[in-house]
């Protein structure tokens, strides 16, 4: 028998601005427990060499947060409901940011990545990111032990070799 997947809906991508706060803490919360605060978001989205995208409306299903200093951009947080995972939306989040990154002016752009989030690791892969270090024990387990002595690895973009998707 065959398996075919059902096509997912149809979603948008549109800035995040500070009132996305609570909706932001709630949905970070799903994918990084205990997650941050509406507050940490709020402050993050004042300043402004911070941007972000959003997907849905009512709820947000996913969202992407970075911040770009001088040539360089990073991920701050990236997250997607585990009901809308790998529908696209991560994907389409991380192209958006990297070409608002672009017109910012970085050329490079950086993220950290839990050793063990190997979906993760392949989104970014794809995307044209690859290792460039390693922190041993980045991540020390509060509110998610099972990330308890994880090494973060250190992935980066050449946005100027990385084709627009």
């Amino acid at each position: 028998m065959r398996h075919v997947r059902a096509k997912a809906p149809p979603f948008t991508i549109a800035p995040l601005t500070t009132a996305d706060a609570a909706a932001l803490a709630a949905l970070h919360a799903l994918s990084f427990p205990p997650g941050w605060p509406a507050a940490d978001f709020r402050n993050f989205l004042s300043e402004a060499r911070v941007f972000g995208f959003g997907t849905g409306a009512d709820p947000l299903s996913g969202f992407i947060l970075c911040r770009a200093v001088a040539d360089e951009a990073e991920v701050l947080t990236f997250g997607v409901t585990p009901e809308r995972r790998r529908q696209g939306r991560g994907r389409r989040l991380l192209a958006v940011a990297m070409e608002e990154a672009r017109q910012r002016g970085a050329r490079h752009f950086f993220v950290d990545v839990a050793e063990n989030n190997l979906a993760a690791r392949n989104l970014y892969e794809k995307t044209g990111f690859f290792c460039v270090g390693r922190r041993e024990g980045y991540y020390r387990g509060a509110g998610a032990p099972s990330l308890a002595g994880t090494a973060a690895l250190v992935l980066r973009c050449d946005l100027d070799d990385a084709a627009p998707r």
